[in-house]
């Protein structure tokens, strides 16, 4: 965000900053990021966009790796025939390289921006419901984000928030209905 922001000559965003845009969907983060009075300039927001795609498709596999411990607990997981899915305000194709590098073979099914509505916006989280013939009730909805508590709240599925995302201090009031610390905390949750 920030290579683009210096490319228009626009103000660097500190870290916190750019980490409470984070998780609205691409074009949200760029709006967010913007100077204010930008900020309604759909022409200025569409054009930041573009440049933002384009810095991001050249560089969003450099350092992206996964969380410590949740390789062992993806593969537990799925050795134990719990069914997994992510749904994501990253665009599904971005989404797709992130699956492909970090853990192929293990998500059933993706559900990202660009295919389906923005989150908090049920509609993904519903249909991974509905296609895998469990009731949203009976759904874990595993996330990082305000955004993530949001949509499971308005799925009617159980929210659990990690810790270690984005924005852990308002994962509770966003609806969480529990938190961990690190990824061997959620094993006991599903009998591992």
């Amino acid at each position: 965000m920030n290579r683009m922001l210096v490319q228009y000559g626009y103000p660097e965003k500190t870290h916190d900053q750019i980490m409470s845009y984070i998780s609205c969907g691409e074009r949200d983060f760029v709006k967010f990021s913007l100077p204010e009075e930008l900020q309604t300039d759909d022409e200025q927001i569409e054009t930041c966009r573009a440049a933002y795609v384009s810095i991001y498709n050249a560089h969003f596999l450099d350092t992206t790796v996964l969380y410590p411990g949740l390789d062992k607990l993806l593969h537990d997981m799925k050795s134990a025939g719990i069914r997994l899915a992510v749904n994501t305000n990253k665009t599904q194709e971005h989404a797709q390289a992130i699956i492909n590098k970090l853990a192929p073979g293990i998500f059933e099914m993706l559900k990202g921006d660009g295919h389906y509505p923005c989150k908090p916006d049920p509609t993904g989280a519903l249909e991974i419901a509905e296609e895998f013939g469990i009731a949203p009730e009976d759904i874990c909805y595993i996330g990082d984000s305000n955004i993530d508590m949001e949509t499971a709240g308005n799925a009617g599925m159980f929210a659990m928030g990690v810790k270690w995302g984005y924005r852990p201090d308002i994962l509770v009031s966003a609806g969480a209905k529990t938190l961990v610390e690190t990824a061997e905390e959620i094993a006991p949750w599903f009998g591992l």
